[in-house]
């Protein structure tokens, strides 16, 4: 659905005026006048809203919740530190420099450093995904029917989203996790959307050449992965992009998964999956499939990521000659943007480093009010005969009462003074922290994080193949 702003740069703000109701939701923030809630997650609620013609979706996040879910993953072989805010960040950097019609779009970030909250107004893509998954028969569905999708849908829908993977690859991203749960549709049913980018990974040019470029800690979804990603070893994320898209056509066709179906290989989880991803060979449920869909499967799930197809060979293939030809131009399809490591730094305007001065102070102040007693009891030692040059005790700093049970920050830290040895930088930062009180530490969030991708108007009854609940209506 095209809207007026779509052609726009991201706009950054950093000032959040939010009016509420009487029940304390949202009626109002900024220029965006609030609307019915879509759906929510375990960090984040997603609300209808409207600038002047433009009908969009606003997500609120709460960035507390967001750094207290961490985690460790082994990346290339060492461990690596991480919470949930900092895999958002990075993700908003990403999405704030793609624009391509066959990418969900994200449109303003908006930084609400008073309520520790932040906004994002994106894209509102109200044609749900392109296939349902349906848990009983573990099968998918089309548009609420027990029927594959239409082959002229697929072939449009494999256009679509080749040329919006030719553009992220020429941009050194490689998605992870392609499947038809983040294939949307547009309103009319016409064009598709790649979304989640929660576990994207880009490149940078210090990674050599697109031909070098490897990875080797496994995302996305199981089913999805190609044999190349179970055994350990560094794989080329982009030949598993091909794959994964080749999954999501074999599905979209036929209904069914083209590896691990099954329910016995299903209930014996990852592994059992993985070995049938690796060793299975490729069994279409139909006798009669038309040559060039044979073709064309068979070479997008070739288990040797050497020989599998590429886009370049899928766009040229016979089987989607007849499909749409309003594609972006090849400007458009292979323009180049930048992402570095400013750029992650700058995806909304951060108030971190008020926050990180303001934990190093709690960390080190049980040690500086330990100086400053034995100082005093010092001081008062000396008191008792005559000093040559007397020591007058320093009233307390208002800085120092402040209350720091009202300070909101990543860990739970025990109360203590903070330093006031400060420069004119700190105080200014103490004296901001004095005036406006962050508010108190949440609660533990739920175990799993949901990335931008939250899943909307979701049917209690569905799940996506991984047992998630599948996604009606999406964003991103």
């Amino acid at each position: 659905m095209a809207t007026s702003t779509e052609a726009k740069e991201v706009k950054e703000t950093d000032v959040a005026q939010v009016q509420e109701n009487d029940e304390g939701v949202p009626s109002q923030v900024n220029d965006y006048k609030v609307g019915a809630l879509l759906g929510e997650g375990a960090y984040s609620k997603v609300y209808l809203c409207q600038k002047t013609v433009d009908m969009l979706a606003l997500k609120i996040l709460n960035k507390s919740f967001l750094k207290r879910k961490r985690e460790i993953k082994m990346v290339n072989g060492r461990p690596v530190h991480s919470n949930a805010f900092n895999k958002v960040v990075k993700e908003i950097a990403i999405m704030k420099k793609l624009r391509h019609p066959n990418l969900t779009k994200l449109h303003e970030v908006i930084d609400d450093a008073e309520h520790d909250k932040m906004y994002l107004v994106l894209e509102l893509v109200t044609g749900g995904q392109v296939m349902d998954w349906d848990q009983d028969s573990m099968l998918y569905n089309y548009l609420g029917t027990t029927d594959p999708a239409p082959e002229a849908i697929v072939q449009n829908c494999m256009v679509d989203i080749a040329s919006a993977l030719e553009y992220l690859h020429a941009n050194q991203i490689c998605h992870r996790d392609i499947k038809p749960e983040n294939v949307l549709m547009t309103n009319d049913k016409s064009h598709y959307k790649l979304s989640d980018f929660g576990v994207a990974y880009m490149f940078s040019d210090d990674d050599g050449p697109p031909e070098k470029q490897q990875l080797k800690n496994t995302e996305g979804t199981y089913h999805y992965l190609a044999p190349e990603c179970t055994t350990g070893q560094p794989y080329d994320p982009f030949k598993v992009d091909v794959w994964a898209l080749g999954v999501t056509a074999f599905a979209m066709l036929f209904r069914r998964l083209p590896f691990a179906h099954t329910a016995d290989v299903m209930g014996g989880g990852a592994l059992a999956i993985m070995q049938s991803i690796r060793e299975d060979a490729l069994e279409f449920p139909t006798p009669n499939v038309d040559d060039d869909v044979l073709d064309v499967l068979s070479r997008l799930l070739d288990k040797n990521p050497e020989t599998r197809m590429t886009l370049a060979e899928l766009k040229d293939h016979p089987w989607l000659a007849q499909a749409r030809q309003d594609l972006p131009d090849e400007a458009l399809r292979l323009s180049v943007v930048s992402i570095n490591d400013t750029d992650i730094n700058l995806a909304f305007t951060p108030v971190n480093n008020l926050l990180l001065m303001v934990k190093i102070k709690m960390k080190f102040g049980s040690k500086l009010r330990g100086i400053r007693n034995a100082i005093h009891a010092r001081n008062n030692e000396a008191s008792n005969s005559p000093p040559a040059s007397p020591v007058r005790d320093q009233p307390p700093s208002p800085v120092s009462q402040l209350p720091m049970a009202d300070l909101s920050l990543d860990e739970t830290a025990a109360a203590a003074p903070i330093d006031t040895g400060l420069s004119a930088v700190d105080e200014h930062a103490e004296s901001h922290v004095q005036r406006q009180s962050l508010p108190g530490v949440p609660p533990s969030p739920p175990k799993r994080l949901r990335s931008l991708s939250d899943k909307f108007f979701q049917r209690q009854s569905s799940k996506t193949v991984d047992g998630k609940k599948q996604k009606d209506c999406q964003i991103m």
